[in-house]
């Protein structure tokens, strides 16, 4: 029932690390378009110890009742490798689903998480229509493909499927590569009707934090797309080789409110503000400040915060396109050097009368 699929494999995009132990061949399967009369889907994720000790798989948490996981439950040595075993039902009739598979390791805290995703369809979709972004005869699911959550220090990767939906074999290639994106393959070839998996990955950089856009142009029979396609990647401080000393001693950010939001007719300015402390033993750092609304205007920047002292966050939000008895949440987020909130999130509730 579907194009061909090419298997793409290169060293730089074979594995992503995992808390210094494992490495696994990929974070996402995505089975694309299925159908209904296809029954239930399987794949498989490696997972190779890349440590000097043996470790070994205590749980694994699905996030639906709908797929089924096997792992070994012996420890596997250095250098060797295991495999999730991954099937989800495909019962639920025509639907797009993304589960999650949460995978906890012996003496680690969090998780390994691992997702599998696809769209179910009733009946066979011209590609075309399952492929409905178009860059000069190549279709994409989306404009943009989201490669997730990153930490500093860290190379994050994932992949996503380009379609020839051109109706002649088609070459694509790439120009404008981001300088912290890579894409492989940078070249590949196309008949009608088939597709490709495409991994990209992106390096994390202290210049940059938070989410970020990252922008690639596709080149179709040696003709430039007149668009990017976006890649996008969240990226945050990595407390991974800190010991527990020196998270004893990190900062510590506490949020308290000084003005608190009140209930506006519409239109109507709302002030709030907000002390933000550090109660922690070193300076606080706030690396990036965004926001969910353009309707908020602040003052509010990065920088420093001593051990012992504060800062007054102060903001104004504009309420004309509020609605009226409808939740109308501002969210505010704090990049930070705090273990304990990397991402310290503040929420603004405007009431409108």
């Amino acid at each position: 029932m579907k194009a061909v699929l090419f298997s793409i494999i290169l060293s730089l995009f074979s594995g992503i690390g995992f808390g210094n132990i494992v490495v696994v061949d990929k974070m996402v399967h995505d089975w694309g378009d299925v159908t209904v009369k296809d029954g239930a889907l399987e794949c498989d994720f490696s997972i190779e110890n890349t440590s000097d000790r043996p470790q070994r798989i205590i749980n694994v948490v699905k996030s639906c009742g709908c797929t089924r996981v096997d792992w070994p439950k012996e420890a596997f040595g250095s250098g060797e490798s295991v495999r999730l075993h991954v099937v989800y039902a495909n019962d639920e009739g025509p639907h797009s689903f993304d589960k999650s598979i949460s995978v906890y390791f012996e003496g680690v805290k969090g998780p390994l998480v691992l997702r599998v995703r696809g769209d179910v369809f009733k009946e066979k979709q011209p590609i075309e229509k399952s492929y409905p972004v178009h860059f000069e005869g190549i279709g994409l699911k989306k404009g943009e493909v989201k490669i997730g959550n990153l930490s500093q220090g860290e190379q994050k990767s994932t992949d996503f499927t380009v379609a020839n939906v051109s109706g002649g074999e088609v070459e694509l290639a790439w120009t404008e590569v981001d300088s912290l994106l890579s894409i492989y393959p940078q070249r590949l070839s196309l008949k009608a009707g088939e597709t490709a998996r495409v991994s990209v990955s992106v390096k994390a950089s202290r210049s940059l934090w938070g989410k970020n856009e990252y922008l690639a142009t596709p080149v179709v029979n040696s003709k430039k797309a007149q668009r990017a396609i976006s890649f996008w990647a969240t990226t945050k401080e990595n407390f991974d080789s800190w010991s527990e000393d020196r998270k004893a001693k990190a900062a510590k950010a506490v949020l308290e409110a000084v003005v608190e939001s009140v209930p506006k007719e519409r239109g109507q300015a709302m002030e709030v503000r907000y002390l933000l402390k550090n109660e922690g033993k070193s300076s606080l750092e706030i690396y990036k400040v965004e926001y969910n609304d353009r309707e908020v205007e602040s003052d509010v920047t990065t920088g420093s915060i001593g051990p012992g002292e504060e800062r007054e966050l102060a903001f104004k939000v504009k309420t004309e396109n509020f609605e009226k008895d409808s939740d109308n949440i501002i969210l505010v987020v704090f990049y930070t050097n705090d273990p304990l909130h990397p991402l310290l999130h503040l929420y603004i509730d405007a009431i409108i009368l």
